[in-house]
């Protein structure tokens, strides 16, 4: 009888303690980076550049890089998965050899994308390292 007793005040016990259990915060929304433009300076293959980026909300991604010899068109895809900090984009620039292959972490504020890299399949001379602020 002792042993029911007990089992039954532990069952018990377990029970109450778990009913009283604070529930977890919901975590904070996954920012909508659909329609926003961001712009920085990079220097690919030794030139100095302005990017300007703009993440469509069909996914694509469109946009310019500007150097002293003109402006050359941006176009590829972006993505990031709810509840990340990481922005992918997938693109080309025109005049430059190679597809890109970038990510770059969305800072808390969620108004610049830092450690970007863009990597380009053609050649290493090609990638670069960048951070985007939202404009």
């Amino acid at each position: 009888m002792k042993t029911k007793l007990l089992f039954f005040s532990l069952v018990m016990s377990v029970l109450l303690f778990t009913s009283c259990k604070k529930d977890d915060p919901a975590p904070a929304p996954s920012p909508d980076l659909s329609g926003t433009t961001w712009t920085g300076p990079a220097t690919i293959g030794g030139i100095a550049v302005t990017q300007t980026y703009t993440l469509n909300a069909n996914g694509t991604l469109s946009g310019s890089t500007v150097s002293a010899g003109g402006s050359f068109a941006i176009a590829g895809n972006w993505s990031k998965t709810p509840g990340s900090s990481v922005v992918y984009m997938y693109f080309t620039i025109v005049s430059v050899p190679g597809n890109y292959s970038a990510q770059g972490t969305l800072n808390a504020a969620n108004n610049k994308i830092e450690s970007g890299t863009a990597t380009n399949s053609s050649s290493a001379t090609y990638t670069y390292t960048y951070t985007i602020t939202k404009s």
